[in-house]
């Protein structure tokens, strides 16, 4: 007969980590600084991904088909939000 093996499961009323409470948490922050990254910098670079991920879920969502990749420009989140009308204006340029 084989040894059982009983698994641990983490407390399921707990939530996910955000990348807030990764980025300022005292062990992340001790590995990163031992690694040598910049917080500020793996933040924005950070930011950078979500804006695109963010996007593309938009894109997606409007036109049923991810964007090209010449729809990304990295900026500010004020700046990374497609507008309704730039949707319907590449959704139908691809139709065409």
């Amino acid at each position: 007969m084989a040894p059982s093996i009983k698994e641990h499961t983490m407390n399921k009323s707990r939530r996910d980590m955000t990348l807030t409470d990764a980025l300022s948490d005292p062990l992340i922050r001790t590995v990163m600084a031992a690694d040598g990254v910049d917080p500020g910098e793996l933040a924005a670079i950070l930011h950078t991904i979500a804006g695109k991920l963010e996007r593309s879920s938009l894109h997606i969502a409007a036109c049923g088909a991810p964007p090209e990749r010449d729809h990304f420009t990295p900026g500010p989140k004020s700046q990374t939000k497609m507008t309704h009308a730039h949707h319907e204006s590449t959704c139908s340029a691809r139709a065409s």
